[in-house]
């Protein structure tokens, strides 16, 4: 009991939170087999909308699998691990573009890159471009920060905006 009045968390409590988070984790894990019937929605909300699929794509299906990532560098910005925010989020896009290595093994109508469309080789250099300049941010640890943003974040950001947009056009 001393424990507990001391504020240390008791073996029991240490259970109850591990039981909490590991079916937290297993109902994450069971919503992301939705994730396959997002590409079958994307078609028909780009033939609905009369917008193009590479848009819908690039946009909103890229926007709803992120959404993972997003939440995962949200709660350890709130536990103040910076450093695990920003690598779940860069290194989630790296090992992303890895997979492509595996991908391209397992195409078999042959090389993969010399099937992909001119706006996805745009897009895709767009994001690479986009993710420099937050790597430099963190390079350069610029030590000025306007209002919210530090300048690598706003400029990343409208970067975005200026990327869908022109997609869009």
């Amino acid at each position: 009991m001393e424990r507990e009045a001391a504020g240390e968390p008791t073996q029991r409590s240490k259970c109850e939170e591990l039981r909490r988070v590991f079916i937290g984790f297993a109902i994450a894990t069971l919503a992301l087999l939705v994730l396959p019937f997002l590409a079958g929605s994307a078609n028909a909300i780009a033939e609905l909308s009369g917008v193009s699929i590479t848009f819908i794509g690039t946009s909103l299906v890229g926007i709803a699998t992120s959404r993972p990532k997003l939440v995962a560098a949200a709660a350890a910005g709130r536990l103040a691990s910076f450093d695990l925010a920003v690598g779940n989020l860069f290194g989630s896009n790296v090992f992303n573009m890895t997979a492509f290595f595996i991908v391209d093994i397992a195409y078999r109508s042959g090389r993969l890159f010399n099937d992909v469309s001119d706006t996805h080789a745009t897009t895709a250099l767009r994001s690479v471009f986009l993710m420099s300049i937050g790597l430099m941010g963190i390079i350069c640890s610029v030590e000025k920060q306007f209002i919210l943003f530090e300048p690598s974040s706003a400029s990343m950001i409208v970067g975005y905006a200026i990327c869908l947009w022109l997609l869009f056009a």
